[in-house]
């Protein structure tokens, strides 16, 4: 079990880049990594390429939209966000739609301990090969939004994009 924990932490830790967050004092910001990116409103989002980028969500109810053009007909694009906080509770959020009505997913996580990293992700892919005609897998662009609910503090978090 602990060999499957230490797996999991390298896994973390090479795809989001957060060793320094392992080393850092409690009062030291963590680097999460990726290129800055300002996200936008739900009217306007932030197109964003495949890539890591890195955004804050202000203190309060904060949500920032980001767009995805997809690059290949009927492809897989995974978003994965990491995040830290350094509040006694926080929760994290990301949603996805394509189109004006399909929505494609959402995942909620939540932080229990200040100066902790944490993440979620999801994936446009449809509800499986058999459904070629699904939105999530044919849609050209996907619309995605991370939010968080921390009154306290601001919110640093890096944002990984991948198509396959």
């Amino acid at each position: 079990m602990k060999s499957i924990r230490l797996a999991a932490a390298s896994v973390l830790v090479a795809s989001f880049g957060i060793l320094p967050a392992a080393l850092a004092a409690q009062s030291d910001p963590v680097d999460l990594g990726g290129s800055a990116v300002e996200g936008g409103t739900a009217s306007s989002p932030t197109e964003v390429k495949a890539g890591v980028w890195s955004d804050t969500l202000e203190a309060g109810e904060d949500a920032h939209h980001f767009s995805y053009r997809r690059t290949t007909n009927f492809s897989v694009v995974h978003v994965g966000v990491v995040a830290t906080s350094d509040q006694d509770l926080d929760r994290l959020t990301i949603n996805s739609t394509v189109g004006e009505d399909s929505t494609c997913g959402s995942d909620t996580t939540s932080v229990g301990e200040p100066n902790t990293t944490f993440g979620t992700q999801i994936d446009f892919e449809g509800a499986g090969p058999e459904d070629r005609n699904d939105e999530c897998l044919t849609g050209d662009v996907v619309h995605f939004s991370v939010e968080h609910t921390g009154e306290d503090a601001d919110m640093p978090f890096a944002l990984t994009v991948v198509e396959e």
